[in-house]
């Protein structure tokens, strides 16, 4: 049986191993003691050199009380070995299946709560960014507001950079293990790194701001010759502040 590859899946293979588990423990005080009643058996039993068997050997009508309680000696001998040999393997395989689920369950609950960390964060940025207008639509006397408020939001979201490269790296980790997430998780793994890339559609704000200072811009210079001043010398003084803010904002 494969390791599960979600969490769900796993709880549900971990409480199968423990009623195995249990089921062994029950069947091993019979089995235990079948072996002791085989061994306390032959221990009255001559041992039997390797050509032994073949010596003397008779047909089967003719053969004498020794040389069958020798037979049936040889058979449970044989079946002791048997059993005691498939008995061990049994409980070994038991215990490393039951160590693989585990640890796969430690890995993927790992996994799983950061992912649903990363989602809720996500959602919470998504929200912030859905409230802002269209550049298009603000007024003048907001514009420097909202270059403010596109500041503190890549300041915000920068730290999910780190947040899903751990979400990825754990999902890496897993290869080894030889566990493969299940569609669910690999499609909630998927989703969250497309949200990402499509919020640092945002974090890109030199662009966003420069739209900004444009529009600012052009805004100044549509009423300076209303105010009898001159379009060259404003458009220098403007670009000379634009120049100290595009530094201060490190835009490029």
């Amino acid at each position: 049986m494969p390791i599960g590859g979600d969490v769900p899946t796993l709880l549900q293979q971990q409480n199968h191993c423990t009623v195995l588990r249990s089921e062994l423990k029950e069947r091993e005080y019979l089995v235990m003691s079948t072996l002791d009643q085989a061994r306390m058996f032959l221990a009255d039993q001559p041992i039997e050199g390797p050509g032994e068997p073949r010596k003397n050997l008779q047909p089967k009508t003719d053969l004498t009380p020794e040389e069958k309680a020798r037979g049936l000696a040889r058979a449970i001998r044989k079946q002791t070995g048997e059993v005691m040999e498939r008995w061990e393997r049994l409980k070994g395989h038991m215990g490393g299946w039951q160590s693989q689920v585990e640890r796969a369950l430690e890995r993927l609950q790992e996994l799983q709560s950061s992912m649903d960390q990363l989602d809720l964060r996500l959602t919470q940025a998504e929200e912030a960014k859905a409230t802002w207008q269209p550049v298009g639509d603000l007024l003048i006397d907001s514009l420097q507001d909202h270059i403010d408020k596109t500041m503190t939001f890549r300041e915000e979201i920068a730290p999910l950079r780190q947040d899903v490269r751990i979400v990825n790296e754990l999902s890496a980790e897993l290869t080894p293990l030889d566990i493969q997430l299940s569609s669910t998780a690999a499609r909630q793994l998927d989703q969250l790194d497309m949200r990402w890339k499509l919020l640092q559609v945002v974090e890109i704000l030199p662009n966003h701001m420069q739209i900004l200072e444009q529009t600012r811009f052009s805004t100044h210079i549509s009423f300076l010759p209303s105010l009898g001043l001159s379009t060259t010398f404003s458009s220098y003084s403007i670009l000379s502040t634009l120049a100290q803010m595009n530094a201060a904002f490190n835009i490029s």
